[in-house]
């Protein structure tokens, strides 16, 4: 079988932005895409793939620009089911935007996703059907702009975050955000989606 795109990933931790293939697995000799498998895609909500992020053998993430899609990517492409996750107006307990750009697992294993428009989310905890629990930090708790862009973790299990309009540090036990972006440079600098790395001593990269 051919595959579904040029712009091709298979599920490993980051994809390339706005890939209009959702989603593919490689066989030996053929590449397994939704036009030929996955008969239980949800294809409207995962047109666009962003990112995608493995958590554990039986949970992965598939950040999309209409929500966060969690599979499990054991299950064979003909039963793999897919959860999507998406932004409820006046539900304090759904994710901060839908279109999610980024994904973070730290050093706890706790999941952060860096939202266009909507902030910082958190799961911070999954209901009894597995349906992910967020906490959403925007502008109102301090950030900068609600357009992250990504996340990284130090070493010292602060947060570190790229925006629209600058870097921040987020400390997750005391709940601070702090601005870095003027101390940077004075010349405005601006940021890509999804570009970050750490090097090998620790050092955080922003693009």
């Amino acid at each position: 079988s051919s595959i579904g795109h040029n712009d091709r990933f298979t599920p490993t931790e980051s994809a390339k932005q706005h890939v209009n293939i959702q989603l593919l697995r490689m066989g030996k000799e053929k590449f397994i895409n939704i036009y030929n498998n996955f008969p239980n895609y949800p294809r409207g909500e995962g047109k666009r793939v962003r990112y995608i992020l493995s958590d554990t053998l039986d949970r992965m993430f598939i950040a999309t620009t209409e929500g966060l899609m969690i599979c499990n990517p054991s299950e064979s492409p003909e039963e793999m089911q897919f959860t999507v996750c998406r932004r409820y107006p006046g539900s304090k307990n759904s994710i901060g935007g839908n279109d999610v750009i980024h994904i973070l697992k730290d050093s706890s294993g706790q999941i952060w996703l860096s939202t266009y428009g909507g902030g910082l989310s958190l799961i911070k905890g999954y209901s009894d059907n597995e349906v992910p629990i967020f906490v959403n930090y925007t502008t109102v708790n301090g950030l900068l702009d609600n357009i992250v862009l990504a996340a990284a973790e130090d070493i010292d299990k602060n947060i570190w975050i790229s925006t629209e309009k600058g870097i921040m540090r987020f400390e997750p036990q005391q709940k601070i955000f702090t601005d870095y972006s003027l101390w940077s440079n004075s010349t405005p600098i601006s940021y890509n989606e999804a570009s970050v790395a750490t090097d090998a001593k620790g050092t955080i990269l922003f693009g």
